[in-house]
């Protein structure tokens, strides 16, 4: 018989019981190198996706696509250039994008990059399904409303000595489930998906490119491109905007890879170098945005006075407002109910026949509304019957007529409440016992804004006093509530109305962001901000105001005991434009964005606060 220590010297010999030993050892060897292989499978997935997604520009997928070219005013045109699409193999766009992915920060008026949204908010998510190569992107995604246009913009300033030849514009999108809804309220429905991009030049012509897409039944993104040459010449670029959005649909859509890159401008005997975003993108744009040029009215002004304007009406607020010549029936129970001085500037449309009837017109309504002690008023009258309602033109020229300490600026829509000027006096005198009037010089008294529902009855309360009016509001049946809260719930989120219910005092604002547009009284100096005449008829027109007082420095006091009640009335023709073209919203939008980059010039924000210590 064997024993042990033999027993152990055969197995030796002979392998016998290790084999099993060394094959576990080679599965544990195998296992182990498999498992740290998809360990750093998975760690360099990560990172490949972080970096994706942290960076600023996107993947470019090159599918078939639509392409259609359109001018600002939405009539197609050819693309300037006969010989463009020859010259694409010499010119190709460069390897990265000028557009963020970013979204802007609506707190902050300076010019920023990324992605603006107006009131409706859109959603941002990372998907990864239908990509190429299983990469994630970003996607921008919002629900459609056939009433309602839905966009989201992007503005891109150029340098001026960018070396740009053209652009290459792609988009991809999914409409899964959209459906068109006709809307006959609105007489003819205007149907929109996709992506615009306005391309700016420096003699303020505009060239548009839209990239259109179709409703799906299935969950794939679409994909379409332009390749656009600069027309030959001198003419500068100054920016680029860009809008993704949708209009008389319903459903859900979603944007991805939105890129905008440069075709690349090489001289002869150039050397080639490598170019970044930022040869293209200016963060402070150097020259004034172009402005659209400015009618010269006619303008006539007269006094309509109970009373000799003397010292004592110094210290008074006086009403600022405009109006067109067919609201003056609107206006007159508005002044006749303020009980103070009044600066009004008064639109008169251009026509066929002259202008002598409509000046008597005015004359004598005027005459017949039994207005406070004192009333400046220019009248300024059109020059083409097509133009544009001239907003912050008519505001100017009643915020230069103003004559007193105090000014409310407001629309002509609007009833002020009761005994504003004792009020207001009184309630900087329990706030300010020891403030001197010149220390408001950068005060912006911020009057909470009303509407009625629905035209109110004769037999409907009126408001005497703030306890009455939150009676009033707060009822279940109340016909009044905050103004805009459904259609615009930011233009006076700000204003922080539960604070107002319960506020005795004065009290500042925290929560300020871009689309703020509250109705202000302002002590009048030199250094008060004028109106932007190149917004007129309808959109940002009293939002770029606010933007510049807070640009300047103002600080935003709501008035605890004084506000203002909107009395409805029909739309006009522009309201109705802006609300229901989406090019005619996104016209708006170029303007919004270039004030912003005077704005940060003017004031040395965002940017443009780098370029102080650059030079």
């Amino acid at each position: 018989m064997l024993n042990g220590k033999m027993l152990l010297k055969v197995r030796r010999a002979t392998g016998f019981g290790q084999a099993p030993y060394r094959r576990y050892r080679g599965m544990k060897s195998n296992f182990l190198l498999i498992l740290w292989g998809l360990c750093m499978l998975s760690m360099i997935s990560v990172l490949i996706i972080y970096l994706y997604i942290s960076k600023n520009n996107e993947k470019v997928f090159h599918n078939a696509s639509d392409i259609h070219y359109t001018d600002i005013d939405d009539t197609p045109k050819s693309v300037p250039g006969a010989t463009e699409v020859e010259e694409l193999d010499e010119a190709k766009a460069l390897d990265f994008s000028l557009t963020f992915t970013t979204l802007v920060d609506n707190k902050d008026v300076a010019l920023q990059r990324g992605w603006w949204m107006p009131h409706v908010r859109w959603k941002e998510a990372v998907e990864c399904d239908n990509q190429e190569w299983g990469i994630c992107a970003k996607v921008l995604s919002v629900s459609c409303k056939p009433e309602s246009i839905r966009a989201i913009y992007q503005f891109i300033p150029i340098l001026n000595e960018a070396p740009l030849r053209g652009f290459y514009f792609s988009v991809r999108s999914s409409g899964k489930y959209l459906k068109k809804i006709p809307n006959p309220d609105r007489g003819h429905t205007e149907f929109f998906y996709g992506a615009v991009a306005v391309i700016r030049f420096m003699d303020f012509s505009n060239h548009t490119l839209q990239l259109n897409f179709s409703p799906s039944d299935e969950n794939l993104y679409m994909h379409s491109e332009i390749h656009y040459m600069l027309p030959p010449g001198d003419l500068k670029v100054t920016s680029v905007t860009i809008m993704l959005g949708c209009y008389g649909y319903a459903g859900l859509v979603k944007f991805t890879d939105i890129n905008l890159k440069p075709i690349r401008l090489q001289e002869r005997n150039e050397i080639p170098r490598e170019l970044t975003p930022f040869d293209f993108i200016s963060k402070c744009p150097q020259l004034p945005s172009p402005l659209p040029k400015v009618p010269k009215f006619k303008t006539q002004q007269f006094l309509i006075s109970n009373d000799k304007f003397d010292s004592h009406m110094l210290s008074l607020v006086t009403l600022v407002t405009q109006l067109s010549m067919d609201r003056l029936n609107i206006a007159a129970e508005i002044l006749q109910n303020w009980d103070g001085p009044i600066s009004l500037a008064i639109y008169v449309p251009a026509g066929d026949s002259n202008n002598q009837w409509k000046e008597q017109y005015v004359h004598k309504k005027l005459q017949g509304i039994k207005i406070g002690p004192h009333c400046d008023v220019t009248v300024m009258y059109g020059i083409h019957p097509d133009e544009r309602y001239p907003i912050n033109m008519l505001r100017n020229a009643a915020v230069r007529s103003v004559r007193t300490e105090y000014m409310f600026l407001v629309d002509a829509d609007f009833l002020p409440s009761p005994n504003f000027q004792e009020i207001f006096d009184m309630t900087l005198k329990a706030n300010f016992k020891k403030r001197s009037h010149e220390s408001f010089d950068k005060t912006a008294f911020v009057v909470p804004a009303f509407e009625y529902m629905e035209d109110p009855e004769p037999t409907d309360p009126l408001a005497h006093s703030k306890a009455e009016l939150l009676e009033i509001v707060l009822n279940e049946q109340s016909n009044i509530e905050v103004f805009r809260i459904l259609e615009s719930p930011d233009a006076h989120k700000p204003t922080d109305y539960q604070r107002w219910y319960t506020n005795s005092k004065i009290y500042r604002i925290k929560n300020y962001q871009d689309k703020y547009e509250p109705y202000v009284v302002l002590r009048k100096n030199d250094k008060v901000p004028l109106y932007d005449e190149r917004f007129d008829a309808y959109g940002m027109n009293k939002v770029s105001f606010i933007m510049e007082l807070k640009a300047a420095g103002y600080e935003f006091l709501v008035l605890p005991d004084s506000w203002a009640i909107h009395l409805p009335h029909m739309p006009t023709p522009f309201n109705f434009a802006f609300l229901n073209s989406p090019l005619e919203r996104l016209r708006n939008r170029v303007l919004r964005f270039e004030f912003n980059a005077d704005l940060s010039r003017k004031y040395r924000i965002g940017g443009c606060v780098e370029q102080i210590f650059m030079k």
